[in-house]
């Protein structure tokens, strides 16, 4: 089994944690020279709802960038929030201001020393801040592996054209009907939208710079675990928890 990272925006990320999304769509990106493009070049092809690469000997060999059974690590918008006495960081994360602790034993060798260094300069304006904290919040792509809170199992994987999307797939999305109220990237919508419509609204909210609606590229679709909400229990657990952190008996 292989995790794989992918960068998910806030708002799929508090559609995940409302139990409302099992799908995310990706672009089919593939290797050539220095870039990475769609494959339309001699030496990648999509036939069978498969992606192909040719090889020296002119053979095609069958290529997924994941598969049933491995895991997708959600890296999301984050911060640092504070530190223990110890030296161990608070992360908090933007979709839900949820504050996790990270234990010293999931935290790789090779992070020890920098996390020192960002302690370090975090606590330069103690003083004002009242704690040693990130100002403002650091982007998905900078999340490292250790501060991921969730990494579903994927269910499946298949390669189609972003417009063949259907209904329920937009569901799964985490898009609604207008006939329900929620949430969304740019709140310009008309009423009376499917949630396939409103999807196309999102995918140009999220990627019309680099690869917009209308070009009806090939992308991944991704089928994950659904994320189960915590029952009443593990939510009093938690609000104990961040009681702990908020009153110092757990912080310096």
């Amino acid at each position: 089994m292989t995790a794989y990272p992918i960068l998910m925006s806030t708002w799929s990320m508090q559609r995940y944690l409302a139990g409302a999304k099992t799908q995310t769509r990706r672009l089919v990106l593939v290797p050539q020279g220095q870039r990475r493009v769609p494959p339309y070049s001699p030496y990648w092809t999509v036939e069978e709802g498969k992606v192909w690469r040719m090889d020296e000997y002119g053979e095609f060999h069958e290529c997924w960038p994941a598969k049933p059974g491995d895991r997708l690590w959600f890296r999301e918008t984050w911060k640092y929030d504070d530190w223990t006495e110890d030296g161990l960081p608070w992360v908090c994360y933007r979709a839900d201001g949820t504050h996790r602790l990270i234990q010293g034993h999931q935290i790789p060798e090779e992070w020890a020393e920098r996390l020192v260094d960002i302690w370090a300069e975090l606590s330069l304006d103690y003083k004002r801040k009242g704690r040693a904290c990130d100002e403002q919040w650091r982007p998905s792509i900078f999340m490292p592996r250790w501060a991921c809170r969730f990494a579903p199992k994927i269910l499946s994987v298949r390669v189609e054209r972003l417009q063949e999307i259907t209904e329920e797939d937009a569901i799964a999305e985490g898009c609604e009907p207008a006939s329900y109220s929620w949430c969304e990237p740019a709140n310009d919508m008309e009423l009376n939208t499917t949630a396939w419509e409103r999807y196309q609204h999102i995918w140009d909210t999220l990627n019309a710079k680099r690869c917009p609606w209308s070009d009806n590229p090939w992308v991944w679709a991704y089928t994950f675990e659904k994320y189960h909400i915590p029952d009443a229990g593990q939510k009093v657990r938690r609000l104990n928890h961040e009681t702990e952190r908020a009153t110092g008996s757990i912080m310096r």
